[in-house]
Order: C-alpha cells, then structure tokens, then sequence
C-alpha cells in the first residue's frame, strides 16, 4: 500500500484518508489501487 493513503477500520466503517499534501491530494494510480484493494477486503469480510 502507498504512503500516501491512511486507511483505518473500526468496526463496522473503513476510514480512508489522502495524504499527499504537496500535491494538494491528487490521487495516484496506486491510490486508486489501494482504495479498491481495502474496499473490496472490507465487503469479503464476513463480521462487516
């Protein structure tokens, strides 16, 4: 996962948070990834 993405989960909720300031939070490919790639680990959990 990139740096430059924070994702958190407590509970039943998933927190996903940019950091990338210098860039004012542009999204990057990777990004992208690791957004869909968290997104879809949290829907396969059966306890969500």
């Amino acid at each position: 996962m990139t740096d430059h993405i924070r994702i958190e989960q407590s509970e039943r909720m998933i927190t996903i948070a940019f950091n990338r300031p210098d860039k004012r939070n542009a999204i990057t490919q990777d990004m992208y990834q690791a957004m869909a790639d968290a997104v879809n680990a949290y829907a396969a959990d059966d306890e969500n």
